[in-house]
């Protein structure tokens, strides 16, 4: 029974570590223009997780709005070994969109594109969950402007790394969500840094594993001197 108590306990303590009335989406494969990671609600706090593999990689994340919808974006950057400098540019792509700012690659006829600029003055802040610094390169707050398909794309010319994007502000949170929250721990865990996470998990394996063997060879000491008393009576 303590034990039980003592893993809801666990669950609860992790809940508030992370955000778990997000939807926490990570990115499986090449996330292109023609097969983009797909969001639901835009209006509801979606949370991608993504990585820029190579120079020429393009991200693209795909959702339906309505005019006059409130519509919020935030780049975040994980502050990790190996991916210092890595500053990915965010544009909004549609039909809808009248503007069409300057980009590194081509679109199909007929779509507008919005730069949304980073800043010089990256703020910073400590994430207790992931265990690392994200520097808040750039957001944008507004309103759809027109019904239709939007696309965000995150590229960098430069170089490669991980990024976390921000869709949506609106909570929203179930007992199917709270239940994944173990799993999801793991997950981004392991999204930001596999090895650490793997090598943690061998560790707890083995001081597991030892300390079964320890209290084993610690009962099979005492059985063997409790035969040596109780023949020693005899």
């Amino acid at each position: 029974m303590k034990k039980f108590f003592g893993i809801i306990i666990l669950i609860i303590i992790i809940c508030f570590s992370i955000d778990f009335d997000k939807n926490q989406i990570f990115e499986r494969k090449d996330a292109s223009f023609s097969a983009p990671v797909t969001i639901n609600n835009h209006m509801n706090s979606n949370t991608i997780y993504g990585k820029i593999n190579k120079n020429n990689d393009i991200d693209f994340i795909k959702f339906k709005g309505k005019k006059y919808e409130n519509f919020y974006i935030e780049l975040r950057i994980p502050n990790l070994t190996g991916e210092k400098g890595f500053s990915p540019e965010i544009v909004l792509i549609s039909k809808e969109i009248v503007q069409k700012d300057a980009i590194p690659f081509d679109l199909p006829k007929g779509y507008g594109a919005l730069v949304i600029k980073s800043t010089d003055n990256k703020s910073k802040y400590f994430d207790s969950f992931t265990g690392s610094y994200y520097h808040l390169a750039q957001s944008l707050r507004g309103e759809i402007p027109e019904n239709g398909e939007y696309y965000v794309a995150v590229y960098n010319e430069k170089s490669n790394g991980k990024y976390v994007l921000d869709l949506g502000e609106r909570k929203k949170f179930s007992i199917s969500d709270f239940l994944k929250v173990p799993y999801l721990y793991f997950k981004v865990k392991f999204f930001f840094s596999p090895i650490k996470l793997i090598s943690i998990i061998a560790l707890i394996i083995i001081a597991f594993v030892s300390i079964m063997y320890i209290f084993k060879k610690r009962e099979s000491i005492i059985r063997a001197l409790k035969i040596k008393i109780y023949r020693r009576k005899v």
